[in-house]
């Protein structure tokens, strides 16, 4: 399981994941969206059109990934 938290408008994350949101908690204010299974990487790719939203790379020549699924880890 991987958490991702990102700041943007509240229009704009429910025009975005709209049919994706799975909770909302009006105490705190966020929305939840579960993304399960060996597609999950190709599905947000495919709502964020990018095809490496989940890699950063750093100046130092660093670089970070988020891993969604891993086979036999459920």
């Amino acid at each position: 399981r991987q958490l991702i938290k990102f700041f943007c408008m509240e229009n704009q994350f429910v025009s975005v994941f709209g049919r994706h949101i799975m909770h909302f908690s009006p105490a705190k204010g966020t929305y939840s969206c579960v993304f399960k299974g060996e597609n999950a990487d190709d599905m947000l790719s495919e709502i964020l059109g990018d095809q490496q939203w989940d890699t950063r790379y750093y100046e130092a020549r660093q670089c970070a990934y988020v891993v969604l699924y891993m086979e036999g880890w459920d």
